[in-house]
């Protein structure tokens, strides 16, 4: 797989275009992932480092512009 496929891979999943369990049969299909390695096994995975890395929950995975939208409507609310 390309850099380009995989960046437009990325791109549709955080978009909300391309599904989680899309996104990972293809990532499967291509060899990103080990035949034996399951869906769920790599969500349980993704709960883990987002447990140890302090990185949010997994189904919290918005769009960057979301966030900083979401930081400007907090700091003007303050105001």
């Amino acid at each position: 797989m390309s850099a380009q496929e995989l960046t437009a891979f990325i791109g549709a999943l955080q978009s909300g275009k391309l599904s989680f369990k899309a996104f990972y049969f293809n990532m499967q299909e291509r060899g990103m992932y080990p035949e034996e390695h399951t869906e769920d096994e790599e969500l349980k995975l993704l709960e883990d480092d987002a447990e140890t890395f302090g990185t949010g929950e997994v189904d919290d995975l918005g769009d960057a512009d979301d966030i900083d939208e979401e930081e400007e409507e907090e700091e003007e609310d303050d105001n």
